[in-house]
């Protein structure tokens, strides 16, 4: 990930409410949900739930900051709670995690899934800048 330039160039005007439909923490037939992360996070992750990251996590291939993919059962993500649909490191769930249904590419752009992948998308609230914000404080933490 490239450091921005200071002008903000968040998504506007995107409504958005999770459903906690969970498809984005899981393969579908429309796609394959790859979670990656940083060792960092991964340590982190590993140190809050007392699990190795061995065991919920494999090497990703990439030459970039996201070495770790998050392992699956029957195409669920390692940590989802299958009744609940919820996830059960959600305070140290990966940034990929938190910044679904949107993305920051290398360049510093966004962008926003589309409406057939996320339920979410075009309910609730306009997602605000102070949101992006967060994120940005957060990826700035796992990568800088």
């Amino acid at each position: 990930m490239q450091k921005r330039s200071g002008k903000e160039n968040f998504p506007k005007d995107i409504l958005f409410d999770c459903t906690i439909c969970a498809e984005c923490c899981r393969d579908s037939g429309k796609h394959r949900r790859r979670i990656i992360f940083s060792e960092k996070e991964a340590e982190e992750i590993s140190l809050a739930s007392g699990i190795s990251k061995a065991t919920f996590s494999v090497r990703s291939g990439r030459k970039d900051a996201y070495s770790r993919r998050m392992r699956k059962i029957s195409g669920n993500c390692f940590f989802l709670n299958i009744e609940s649909r919820l996830c059960r490191i959600y305070e140290k769930r990966p940034l990929v995690c938190r910044f679904y249904p949107f993305e920051l590419r290398e360049d510093g752009s966004w962008a926003c899934a589309k409406p057939s992948d996320c339920e979410g998308l075009g309910r609730g609230e306009v997602v605000r800048p102070a949101h992006f914000r967060r994120l940005l404080k957060r990826a700035k933490e796992v990568f800088y």
